[in-house]
This record gives C-alpha cells, structure tokens and sequence, in this order.
C-alpha cells in the first residue's frame, strides 16, 4: 500500500497529534456514510437520496446482480425494497476497518438470505461495493440450532 504525500504546505506543518485527530475523524466517516446509506436507502427506501451517498463519476460495483453507476443501483435496490410495504432488509451488523465497512444484512425475502455488503468509503462517499447473499435454510433444514445473526 503506497503512503499517501502532501504538497499541501499546511499539511507539512500539523503535529502528530494534529495528524491522529484526522485519522480519527476519516476512520469515523467511513462506518457512519455506509449505515446512513443503508438505512435510508435500503430501510426507509429513500431511492431519491442515493446521490448523497454514492460518488457516481466513482463508483464500481462489483455484485453480479446489479451493474455500475447510480441508475442501475436504484434500479435493483427498488426490485427487493418496495415502497408501502414492510422493511424487507434489516441491517443486523456492521464492522469497519479503514475505508472499508462490512454491513451484514437481513433479507426477508421470498427465499431469506443473508447478505454481507462491503463499501469502500472515500471522502465520506460510498465509491465501491461488493456483496455476498447466503441462503438462510428453513428450520426444519438447518444442521444446526445457530442463527444466523
């Protein structure tokens, strides 16, 4: 991972401590950018405010079912998450590291699964996404008594 050079004169001069608070403050931006998108575009299906969250000049995705840019991803966030009608994708968790967050989802659809969606974050803006659906089996065809949550 290459180490990131300012030329900003400014920069030059912060103090350590000056330097940590950023990194504090850019470590908190990333996990608060991918919940507020997750909850108001998936939860309260805001499709309208995906622009706030998503930069689209930026933006890769990777998931199979839904493909780059802003529309495609309105598009497909609207086939699962129907207006006037139950929540159908419950965030359960989320984990961050970096840039990068893990949100692990509910999704009570026709089939359940559960899906683990990962956001690269810059500048407070969703720029990347990867995701992974898992199936969740019935009761009576589980091997095990864990739930997946």
């Amino acid at each position: 991972m290459s180490k990131q050079v300012s030329t900003c004169p400014a920069a030059a001069r912060l103090t350590a401590r000056q330097k940590s608070s950023i990194a504090i403050r850019r470590r908190r931006i990333a996990p608060s950018s991918a919940r507020s998108f997750k909850q108001v575009v998936t939860v309260d299906r805001r499709f309208d405010r995906v622009n706030d969250f998503i930069d689209d000049d930026r933006y890769f995705q990777h998931a199979s079912k839904v493909g780059d840019g802003i529309a495609r991803l309105k598009s497909r966030v609207s086939e699962v998450a129907k207006p006037d009608t139950a929540p159908v994708l419950i965030p359960r968790r989320y984990v961050a590291e970096g840039n990068f967050v893990l949100a692990v989802v509910e999704a009570r659809t026709e089939n359940p699964t559960t899906n683990y969606d990962l956001f690269r974050v810059e500048n407070g803006r969703i720029v990347e996404h990867w995701d992974v659906l898992s199936a969740i089996p019935a009761l009576d065809r589980r091997k095990n008594e864990n739930e997946p949550f």
